[in-house]
């Protein structure tokens, strides 16, 4: 009796032995700190990353795709809204501002008329009531609404002394396009037939809404 009683005692004194010290409690106090969040310029850049203002221009007449358009319209309106509520926020809202104003500059500049309204309209929903950009607006929409002259025959009137041209006129905003009869000297479809270049080889016109004036070959005469 005596020795079995003294085994269990040996046998628990073993077992206590091989449990090891109870591991530590980790505290709250002991935990990493979150990372910082990010500073106004750095989500500013990212908002710059997806408005794709960094992007080069596209050659001169290229239109924007309107999907494209439609979904930077989009973005722009979701970071006014939550970044609106902060002082960091509007710090980052201001800095993506400045990059969009270059940007409907430089796109003006390079004759993207498509593209100008759609970061004019970004510059608007950051800018709420601003009319910074309202005479590039009007100019783009105009330039927009200039009807593509494609030349189909030139006669001279020895009678009358008038040239009569036969144009194919397409009309880019509304996406239909017309044949029309057009006498040197009248207005049609806000185009002025000025004069024939050379030996009918093409007609000068101008647009009437910015008083601009522009030549179209005959396809002769482009070969």
């Amino acid at each position: 009796m005596y020795k079995k009683l003294l085994y269990t005692i040996l046998l628990g004194i073993f077992i206590i032995g091989c449990g090891g010290e109870p591991e530590e409690e980790v505290k709250e106090d002991d935990a990493p700190p979150p990372p910082p969040p990010p500073t106004p310029e750095q989500v500013a850049v990212k908002i710059v990353d997806d408005l794709q203002l960094n992007a080069p221009n596209p050659p001169i007449g290229t239109k924007i795709d309107p999907g494209v358009a439609g979904n930077m319209l989009g973005i722009a309106t979701t970071q006014k809204v939550q970044l609106s509520a902060t002082e960091d926020g509007q710090r980052a809202l201001a800095i993506v501002s400045l990059k969009v104003d270059s940007k409907v500059r430089q796109t003006y500049n390079n004759e993207l008329w498509s593209f100008v309204l759609v970061y004019s309209d970004i510059h608007g929903i950051l800018n709420p009531g601003s009319n910074k950009f309202n005479a590039e607006r009007i100019r783009s929409i105009a330039e927009l609404k200039r009807p593509i002259v494609v030349i189909k025959g030139i006669l001279h009137d020895a009678a009358t002394n008038r040239t009569t041209a036969q144009l194919q006129l397409t009309f880019p905003l509304e996406g239909r396009t017309i044949t029309e009869s057009m006498k040197q000297g009248d207005v049609l479809h806000g185009l002025r037939f000025v004069n024939v270049i050379g030996s009918s080889q093409g007609i000068v016109f101008e647009y009437v809404e910015t008083g601009e004036s522009f030549d179209v070959l005959t396809k002769a005469a482009s070969r």
